[in-house]
């Protein structure tokens, strides 16, 4: 989740790397499974995707 929360703020997997103390090769094998479990096979769509399901989990705790 924490990669995801980077992603949509525009970071790099390179910065994205350097953030959480990790390779870049970690970092792109994580967002592959991400993508994988998201159902989706590019960035834009992960992102989307993504927001998407945030947003859901926001109105299922609202009520």
């Amino acid at each position: 989740m924490h990669i995801m929360m980077l992603v949509t703020q525009g970071s790099t997997n390179e910065q994205i790397a350097k953030d959480i103390h990790m390779s870049k090769r970690s970092v792109d094998n994580y967002l592959k499974k991400i993508y994988d479990k998201l159902g989706v096979r590019a960035r834009a769509q992960a992102v989307e995707r993504f927001l998407q399901l945030q947003q859901k989990a926001k109105m299922r705790n609202q009520g």
